[in-house]
């Protein structure tokens, strides 16, 4: 009788056709679109509020319930609620020290009770690691990317740890002494944050910068809009933009100039396993977290009276046309 070790070579068992025509597997999402296992990416300008929206999603998988209104969907018959399944998260940061983080935390507290915040407490771990050289990936003797020893400690812990999801925060200082212009490096990394995935049966966040061009464009809302190689949005399998609201939306409803930087949209610009979602409308609250239990801009905008600029208002169905 043939080793079962060998029969396929250097592949593992292959999908078990029969079984799939005839039952459909359960498909276990940690957020609306974003599947265990797999990779997602959050991509936005600097100062958009991307580690805190991170900081958010940790905290409404701890507690199972999407508590800032950022996961909402408008149905037929208005808001639906997000069905979020409760974990453990474990957050690398190797981007901001531990004050500014417990800052971050404090200024949500007030949101939670005392069962909710010792629940958090009880599944959310964050670590973080500035000035610590925690790195993704280093280089061998012969020059070749390999897993940082690092990387491998950290798989060792979360596989005892069983975490949900796995959050990176920052991509650029994670993959430092990486050419983030490659694809072939970018896409290295990505496999390995991949094989983490499947050795700790987690999924994986990462937190990315916007690239220049995207920003000054006013396309920071697009797929490619990541810093560097296109092989970190390729590889993701889930991508979620964050914007700040543009001067032009903000004149189309008569809204100020301070007031529109304190709106943030949240746009599902890749969701492989699920259908397209619809854009998500947050404001800025005390501490800078972002709330998205709150009516859409151009609702409070009419509900305040205020009026678009001139070049925005339409036109009477009778108005003559001037030649």
């Amino acid at each position: 009788m043939a080793d079962n070790k060998n029969r396929y070579g250097p592949f593992s068992a292959p999908v078990d056709i029969r079984k799939a025509f005839s039952t459909k597997p359960e498909l276990d999402f940690v957020l609306p679109g974003f599947l265990t296992g797999s990779t997602g990416v959050i991509i936005a300008p600097g100062s958009t509020g991307k580690s805190l929206l991170s900081l958010q999603i940790a905290q409404t998988i701890a507690l199972g319930e999407d508590v800032f209104g950022i996961f909402r969907d408008m149905g037929e018959y208005g808001p639906v609620e997000a069905q979020i399944k409760s974990g453990t998260v474990a957050i690398i940061n190797v981007e901001d020290q531990d004050v500014i983080i417990e800052d971050r935390l404090h200024s949500m507290g007030e949101k939670f009770n005392d069962e909710e915040q010792a629940l958090i407490e009880e599944r959310l771990l964050i670590f973080s690691e500035v000035g610590k050289n925690f790195t993704i990936v280093s280089k061998n003797e012969q020059g070749r990317l390999v897993p940082s020893m690092k990387l491998t400690e950290a798989t060792e812990f979360l596989k005892k740890l069983k975490p949900r999801l796995v959050i990176f925060d920052t991509m650029n200082r994670l993959s430092a002494g990486v050419d983030e212009n490659s694809n072939g490096d970018m896409g290295l990394v990505m496999s390995m944050i991949e094989n983490l995935n499947r050795q700790v049966g987690c999924s994986s966040l990462i937190v990315h910068h916007a690239n220049k061009g995207s920003v000054l464009s006013g396309n920071s809302d697009s797929q490619q809009a990541g810093r560097g190689a296109s092989a970190v949005t390729d590889n993701a399998r889930f991508q979620i933009n964050l914007s700040t609201m543009s001067k032009d939306e903000a004149e189309k409803i008569g809204m100020g100039e301070m007031s529109r930087k304190s709106w943030v949209r949240m746009d599902y610009s890749k969701v492989n396993y699920g259908p397209p979602r619809q854009a998500v409308w947050m404001m800025r609250e005390a501490g800078g977290w972002l709330n998205g239990n709150v009516p859409a801009p151009e609702e409070l905008a009419e509900a305040q009276g205020l009026k678009p600029k001139e070049k925005y208002k339409k036109k009477p169905q009778n108005a003559k046309s001037e030649i």
